[in-house]
């Protein structure tokens, strides 16, 4: 799993809700969407985009995914649930938006996604 942030906290929190949920998963943590482009075609099975930190963070990943004809799934991960940037996430091509603090929907997406 590849992990995009700048904060190497929020790749040990995804990983901390898979094990905790007895899902054995690797993360690869890359700070920016820049560094997206090397890692896009080696065969993660999902990328989780912290959004937040950059305004351009999300729509680059997507943009480079789309660009390479990969089908990696891309969940933005945000502060906040909202309906209206869960729904201009969903359509600028993620598959799902979640929240580090709803555990529980985090868990389910991203086992979901791996899938």
């Amino acid at each position: 799993m590849l992990v995009v942030s700048g904060s190497p906290d929020n790749a040990e929190a995804i990983n901390s809700v898979l094990r905790n949920r007895g899902i054995a998963a690797h993360c690869t943590r890359i700070a920016t969407a820049a560094a997206f482009r090397e890692h896009a075609g080696i065969g993660y099975s999902l990328a989780v985009v912290f959004a937040d930190e950059d305004v351009d963070m999300l729509p680059e990943v997507l943009r480079v995914r789309d660009l390479t004809d990969n089908d990696l799934p891309v969940v933005s991960c945000r502060q906040v649930l909202d309906p209206d940037v869960l729904s201009a996430d969903i359509v600028a091509g993620a598959a799902d938006l979640v929240v580090l603090g709803q555990r529980q929907r985090l868990h389910k997406v991203l086992e979901r996604e791996i899938r």
